[in-house]
C-alpha cells in the first residue's frame, strides 16, 4: 500500500509540475507576443522577463541555440558574432524572434506531453524498465556508454532474480537485519 501511494505522489507530481510550466509557458508567451506587438518597445517591463522565458524553456529540455549576426559598425566595418537565442530573445532581429518562436513552441509541446504522459500506463511501464538508462540520461549520460548499458542488463538480472526468489530472499533479508541488530 505504500507503494502504491509513493507511486501516486509521482504521478500526481508530475501532473501538477508540467501543468503548472505549460501554463507558466503560455503566460509568458504571451507576454514575448506583447512585445512585439506594441508600438513603443521602450517598456523596460518585458525585459524582466528575459531570464524568466530562458529557465523555463531550458526546463523543458529544448536547449538554447546559437545565431550568426552581422551588424555594420560604420566606416566599413562589419562585426560578425554568434549569440545565444534566449539570452537575445527580445531582441528586434528577425532571425531571433523567429527561433525564439520556435523555441516557445517546442517547449509548450514538451509540457503538454509531459501532462498526457502522467496518465499513460505504457510510459510508466517503460520508465520502470528501463529505470537505469532513465536515471543515466537525466544525469546527462549519453545511451550508448557502456556503463548505461552495463547497468540496464544488471538491473534486469536483478530484478527477475527478485520477482524469482522474493520469499526466499525476503526471509534471508530479514534474518540478516536481525542478526545485525541483535
Amino acid at each position: 500500500m505504500k507503494l502504491f501511494l509513493v507511486f501516486l505522489a509521482i504521478i500526481v507530481y508530475k501532473l501538477i509540475s508540467n501543468t503548472y510550466y505549460y501554463f507558466k509557458m503560455k503566460k509568458l508567451y504571451d507576454i514575448y507576443a506583447d512585445f512585439f506587438l506594441e508600438e513603443s518597445k521602450l517598456n523596460v517591463d518585458h525585459y524582466e522577463y528575459g531570464n524568466i522565458i530562458k529557465q523555463t524553456i531550458l526546463r523543458s529540455g529544448v536547449k538554447d541555440g546559437y545565431i550568426a549576426v552581422t551588424r555594420p559598425l560604420g566606416f566599413g566595418q562589419i562585426a560578425n558574432q554568434n549569440v545565444s537565442i534566449l539570452d537575445n530573445c527580445f531582441s528586434n532581429e528577425a532571425s531571433i524572434f523567429y527561433n525564439v518562436n520556435i523555441k516557445f513552441r517546442d517547449a509548450l509541446g514538451i509540457f503538454k506531453s509531459r501532462i498526457f504522459e502522467s496518465f499513460n500506463p505504457i510510459y510508466w511501464i517503460e520508465t520502470l524498465i528501463f529505470l537505469p538508462k532513465n536515471m543515466f540520461k537525466y544525469l546527462n549520460v549519453e545511451d550508448s556508454k557502456l556503463l548505461v548499458r552495463f547497468s540496464q542488463i544488471i538491473y534486469w538480472i536483478l530484478t527477475a532474480a527478485y520477482v524469482i526468489f522474493s520469499d526466499e530472499l525476503n526471509t534471508y533479508l530479514k534474518d540478516l537485519l536481525s542478526s545485525l541488530f541483535r
